[in-house]
């Protein structure tokens, strides 16, 4: 798409540790390419990440932090694949509630 002169956009780059939020504005025109920052960029550590260390902390409290540890050191597959299967559901759990907006 093309953004007109003065046209003001936010920029949001949500990785896997951190979300930064910048605010820029479109300068130049009819092919002139041209940004300038509105508001300083910003951010913190809200990266889904977070969502993993807490998905993991809750096993602990439910099974014992002692039994999550041998669970990973004895069984290493089946660990990484309850990992892996938290973050399909994680991303389908994000999918389904913008899906239905």
């Amino acid at each position: 798409p093309r953004f007109a002169k003065g046209t003001k956009y936010i920029l949001v780059d949500a990785g896997g540790g951190t979300v930064d939020v910048a605010c820029h504005e479109i300068l130049g025109a009819d092919g002139e390419y041209g940004v300038k920052e509105v508001l300083a960029p910003s951010g913190g550590p809200w990266g889904s990440c977070y969502i993993d260390e807490k998905f993991i902390a809750m096993l602990k409290e439910i099974f014992s932090a002692e039994w999550m540890e041998e669970f990973r050191r004895e069984k290493p597959s089946q660990y990484l694949e309850l990992l892996r299967e938290f973050e399909k559901q994680k991303k389908t759990f994000f999918d389904e509630k913008s899906a239905k907006k």
